[in-house]
């Protein structure tokens, strides 16, 4: 069971990473970013769920290309 709560851990520190490179490649400023999770109803990214990142990086991924 450790093992499996150490793998998502990672999996969530992935999503919150590529949640932060999509934000700089897409030139979003504190305000934007703070305005993104608060609509999500969180004020950290790391409060997120996975599956709330998995959203988020999604919608922001269609925004790059």
């Amino acid at each position: 069971m450790a093992k499996e709560n150490k793998t998502m851990d990672e999996i969530h520190r992935g999503l919150v990473k590529k949640y932060h490179t999509l934000c700089t490649v897409l030139g979003l400023d504190a305000d934007a970013k703070r305005a993104i999770l608060s609509s999500w109803g969180v004020e950290s990214s790391r409060d997120l769920t996975q599956h709330q990142l998995i959203d988020i990086c999604a919608k922001l991924s269609e925004q790059v290309d």
